[in-house]
């Protein structure tokens, strides 16, 4: 899960450095996929453990 709060940083950062709007629309998405993949991994995570608990 870090590794995907480190590219959201990543692409944060060039966005704030790039003014070609092609650059940001394919930024923008990679961004979100790391969003989702972050969610994503939240949950499974969170599946495992309460099964753990079971």
């Amino acid at each position: 899960m870090a590794a995907e709060q480190k590219a959201r940083a990543t692409y944060d950062n060039i966005l704030r450095l790039s003014d070609d709007p092609d650059v940001n629309e394919v930024i923008r998405f990679l961004r979100e996929r790391e969003v989702v993949h972050f969610q994503r991994f939240g949950e499974l995570l969170n599946h495992y453990q309460s099964q753990i608990k079971c």
